[in-house]
């Protein structure tokens, strides 16, 4: 067994009156009561659930040995000084029975887990039938056809706004995406025309922070993430380059307005005005263009959340963080939703979600600062009903997202709901896996300091089979006591 396997984690000895004194449990050493919380007549640590808790015991050691293997090998290094896992068994009369805790506490680098933090806040925040609004208003009424005057794009910072050409150009198409050709076409529908001003963008419902001064160039450059803004169109990226990669805009609302104007303008509606941003010193959109000419609203805030958690989607995850900020204080920043987020979580029931173990430098996981622990997550995990909307959004092992094709003809599939999480040296998977005889198991499972993902990859495939077929090689009928 590993060193960091003693330190990381404690012993628990069944109390005297089981007979099984002396079989050891991993758990988290914070927890008062380690074995769970009864809810049903039968009391924990009744002689009838003997025989269970020995099979889970044999398979908590089949797994503690898995993950001491992995991360034993010699090219690994220093990742088992660097990594955590933790795990809990969940049935109808026990809350969560921990079966494994390495490392519970230790502040590790979560990559794209981090977005579970941003989806409980967001959920929280927001009614999950709420909708991000994007509204079109203008400076006068428009009369016979024209507008004389400018017609302003208003973000709400829906992350999902795009327009059907940006659509094709996507690997994997969302069925969540507002479409802006549809916005387009509700100008044309009110019998507009002509527009005499400009088509002007207004992004101010956010900071004028586009992008973190600690992220890698190539984040953008590569199109995992665009500038952000309180206006996002086609996730704020324009052309695609020579090798079909986007390019990101320069100015975010000049480059949605441009983009809307070219729309209405392949519609057959005359702008003569150039297409440009508010002025960040100006009355808000509603005093300066106070005419609604139309509106198109995202889907509903859990349809956006699933969305961001199955695709892994990073734009999605930087304007939910910005919108927390907003709805908590009225300030779009990163560094206000993250405040945000950490209270939020707070109140949610989420202790290990404080500032010692989690540190937000960004609401997607891209930040190589951001920290986070295994016991924090597996503690968002339990603020959540099983069939609530953070776990049911998340990608479906062998079906969805970033799991579609993992073990797909596995025991695993369809089982186990998890977020993914990869960076260089990280890989990461959180989430619950429903067990062969009806039960769950919350798990976090995020390794730094890897010589290769690969290695992460193979180790939460593995943990995901064996979460499901958990205590199935034990005869529990063998153990039961006789009459």
């Amino acid at each position: 067994m590993l060193k960091s396997f003693a330190t990381g984690a404690s012993v628990l000895s069944i109390v005297a009156g089981t007979g099984l004194a002396g079989v050891s449990l991993f758990r988290d050493p914070s927890q008062s009561n380690p074995v769970g919380t009864a809810t049903g007549r039968t009391p924990v640590l009744s002689i009838r659930r003997t025989p269970l808790m020995l099979a889970d015991s044999v398979a908590s050691k089949q797994i503690e040995q898995m993950v001491s293997t992995v991360l034993a090998q010699p090219e690994l290094e220093d990742a088992a000084e660097r990594s955590c896992v933790v795990a809990e068994i969940v049935t109808p009369s026990v809350t969560g029975r921990p079966i494994l805790a390495f490392a519970p506490d230790r502040a590790v680098i979560p990559a794209s887990t981090l977005k579970m933090f941003t989806a409980s806040a967001a959920l929280a925040m927001f009614d999950p039938g709420e909708r991000f609004r994007t509204t079109v208003r203008s400076t006068v009424a428009a009369s016979g056809g024209q507008l004389g005057g400018d017609l302003w794009l208003v973000g709400g910072g829906d992350p999902l706004l795009e327009s059907a050409k940006y659509t094709k150009t996507r690997k994997h198409p969302p069925d969540t995406a507002t479409s802006l050709d549809k916005l387009a076409d509700d100008i044309v529908a009110a019998g507009i025309t002509t527009i005499t001003g400009r088509i002007v963008g207004d992004d101010r419902l956010f900071d004028e922070q586009r992008v973190l001064p600690s992220w890698k160039k190539s984040y953008v450059s590569r199109g995992e993430v665009g500038p952000i803004g309180g206006l996002i169109i086609d996730d704020n990226f324009t052309l695609l380059d020579a090798k079909g990669r986007p390019i990101a805009a320069t100015d975010v609302p000049t480059n949605a307005a441009q983009a809307f104007q070219r729309m209405l303008e392949e519609r057959g509606v005359v702008v003569e005005g150039e297409a440009g941003a508010a002025d960040r010193r100006s009355p808000d959109a509603a005093t300066a263009a106070p005419v609604v000419v139309a509106t198109i609203d995202s889907v509903t805030v859990d349809k956006v959340v699933a969305q961001m958690l199955r695709e892994s989607d990073n734009m999605t995850a930087e304007a939910l963080l910005k919108l927390v900020g907003v709805r908590a204080s009225g300030n779009g920043s990163t560094q206000a939703g993250s405040a945000a987020v950490g209270r939020t979580l707070w109140a949610r029931g989420a202790p290990s979600t404080s500032r010692d173990v989690l540190r937000m430098v960004d609401g997607s996981g891209l930040d190589r600062g951001d920290r986070a622990s295994c016991a924090a997550l597996v503690d968002v995990l339990r603020a959540s009903p099983q069939e609530g909307d953070l776990i049911q959004g998340l990608a479906v092992m062998g079906e969805s997202g970033t799991l579609k094709t993992r073990l797909k003809d596995t025991p695993a599939a369809g089982k186990v709901h998890a977020k993914t999480g990869t960076l260089n040296g990280v890989s990461a998977l959180t989430g619950t896996a429903e067990t062969t005889d009806g039960r769950f198991v919350r798990f976090a499972m995020v390794l730094n300091g890897l010589a290769s993902t690969d290695y992460g990859v193979k180790l939460g495939n593995d943990l995901s089979v064996a979460f499901v077929d958990f205590g199935k090689s034990v005869d529990i009928a063998a153990m039961e006591p006789k009459a």
